[in-house]
């Protein structure tokens, strides 16, 4: 599940909030009303969570104990590649090997010139 965390751009707020994964709610409430820490990096979450207030908090993680399938994955990005259509899959393969190709084949180049001159200087005279 997701949630309107605190925003982090310029003040902290949540008016506009940012949709974020419910494992920041948990933890902001827990720290908030159950002693325990605040995630200190890389993002200042116990301002953020004096910002929004308690009542916010508490609303938050009630929303996301009842809505969060996968409370140690991010749902979002689960859902997304589990609707992967095989051609989505095919493309991204492609892509991937287009890109990486060309870069294999100049570290091949660099290797070869790097063995041709260290062969070429051994012989050479003192």
């Amino acid at each position: 599940g997701e949630w309107c965390s605190p925003a982090l751009a310029g003040e902290f707020t949540t008016r506009p909030g940012v949709c974020f994964d419910c494992w920041s709610a948990k933890m902001f409430h827990d720290a908030r009303f159950l002693n325990a820490s605040y995630e200190t990096y890389p993002d200042p979450y116990e301002l953020m969570a004096e910002a929004a207030g308690d009542e916010w908090l508490l609303e938050g993680a009630q929303h996301c104990s009842t809505t969060d399938r996968m409370p140690d994955r991010c749902d979002h990005l689960v859902r997304a590649l589990r609707n992967m259509s095989p051609l989505n899959i095919v493309v991204l393969i492609g892509t991937a090997f287009l890109i990486v190709a060309p870069i294999l084949d100049d570290i091949d180049d660099a290797l070869e010139l790097e063995m041709f001159t260290t062969t070429r200087t051994d012989h050479l005279p003192d």
